[in-house]
């Protein structure tokens, strides 16, 4: 079996229902606020299948995410989760396309 397939499997285990905990929630709802101050977008590095979104939309800050992950097989399930969430994301497979995302 494919490592990263093992790794992310091991990821949905151990956190099946991708809740995200009270300190995560309160940390992001800070977060937050010192986003819509700044304003721009939420860069996500290494956003793999989109768990770190439902953190992201605890937060209640509406701007869109940038997510940079590598690994394209992850884009159709981080997708989906965005999706499900109503989360504005584009995808980048690196720093360099996001960048270039961002002039356009």
């Amino acid at each position: 079996m494919d490592g990263y397939l093992w790794y992310i499997a091991q990821v949905d285990r151990l956190n099946p229902d991708n809740q995200v905990s009270p300190a995560e929630a309160e940390f992001m709802v800070r977060a937050g606020k010192i986003a819509k101050k700044v304003g721009g977008s939420i860069l996500d590095l290494g956003s793999g299948s989109g768990n770190d979104f439902p953190t992201i939309q605890a937060a209640e800050v509406i701007l869109p995410v940038l997510a940079v992950e590598p690994n394209r097989f992850t884009w159709a399930k981080a997708e989906a989760q965005a999706q499900e969430l109503k989360l504005s994301v584009s995808f980048a497979a690196n720093l360099e396309e996001a960048t270039n995302a961002r002039k356009r």
